[in-house]
């Protein structure tokens, strides 16, 4: 029997565990679930595979090696009972409170391991601790409950569905038994288009920081980690909201030279002088709601609220 396993967000984490002297089983999670579709009703191996055909359409890997690491990674639930200890090390935002609904639910399903789930959680990225910070992270684990499992198991089917409307009443539940999920709720529904402007709030972060001067891609996303509270997009994927707001149509961002400028479109939208009327030059998702559904769903940055509109 392997004494313990320990799953976490991805490679930089696992690379810390190591360098810390963790010994066991360290598995990375790797998926990007704020980005593309997550669709309700499908079992780990067929969401894995809707998964990595989805990230190997934006370039990040061939399908072949992608499908065959999550293959590798989501074999794990049939070995569970080899583990004396199974630990979760999560971040408080918002790409990896995603990750942890998906093993949540899926460890929900195991009821033999149990009482040998426990996790770690900060209000602080793994990655900004020292290594022997990151050791001492162990003191702090506490055990998963049965309470957690189930609330991870209805979140995570809310996010699935088909519209964000039960992702939306979670709101009114109680769900404290996970510490960062409200946060997360709300976070999540910001990346709808805004009643107002018709633009999410990473592409109005994006627009706020154009809006002073001409800037690089990096550049862009180096100052926008400055503004953002609690930091979830990756470099790529943060590109790839960049680039849709000079494909989708009328863009709002356009190439001057080697940098990236607002267009008047943008200048206009950006100061709420009217609402993007945005025309998506490809499918778009959060988590499993599509964008070019018959009804469009607008978050109200004003009221905090949800509201939908027949297309």
């Amino acid at each position: 029997m392997n004494s313990h396993l320990h799953i976490t967000n991805g490679d930089g984490a696992v690379q810390q565990m190591i360098e810390a002297g963790i010994k066991g089983t360290h598995l990375p999670w790797r998926d990007v679930l704020h980005i593309g579709p997550v669709p309700a009703d499908l079992p780990l191996t067929r969401l894995s595979d809707v998964r990595a055909r989805f990230l190997s359409s934006l370039n990040w890997g061939e399908y072949k090696d992608i499908r065959a690491s999550f293959k590798q990674r989501d074999s794990i639930f049939h070995q569970l009972k080899e583990f004396q200890s199974i630990t979760l090390w999560f971040e408080h935002d918002l790409y990896d409170q995603l990750q942890l609904l998906q093993i949540l639910a899926e460890l929900e399903q195991q009821p033999d391991c149990h009482q040998n789930l426990s996790i770690i959680q900060t209000s602080n990225y793994l990655g900004y601790h020292t290594i022997d910070e990151f050791s001492a992270l162990r003191d702090i684990a506490k055990p998963i409950t049965d309470e957690q499992l189930a609330l991870a198991k209805v979140a995570w089917q809310a996010f699935r569905n088909p519209t964000p409307e039960t992702w939306y009443q979670l709101r009114d539940k109680k769900i404290s038994a996970l510490p960062f999920l409200q946060s997360t709720v709300i976070r999540t529904l910001k990346e709808l288009p805004d009643a107002s402007t018709g633009i999410t709030q990473t592409e109005q972060m994006i627009l706020s920081v154009l809006a002073k001067h001409p800037l690089s891609k990096p550049e862009i996303f180096k100052q926008y980690c400055t503004i953002e509270p609690d930091l979830f997009w990756g470099d790529l994927g943060f590109f790839q909201v960049i680039d849709l707001l000079q494909t989708d149509k009328p863009a709002l961002i356009q190439q001057t030279e080697d940098k990236l400028a607002l267009t008047s479109e943008g200048e206009s939208v950006l100061n709420d002088h009217h609402k993007w009327q945005r025309q998506y030059s490809k499918p778009h998702w959060l988590g499993g709601y599509n964008f070019n559904s018959g009804t469009r769903y607008f978050w109200s940055n004003k009221s905090n609220s949800l509201s939908k509109k027949s297309m």
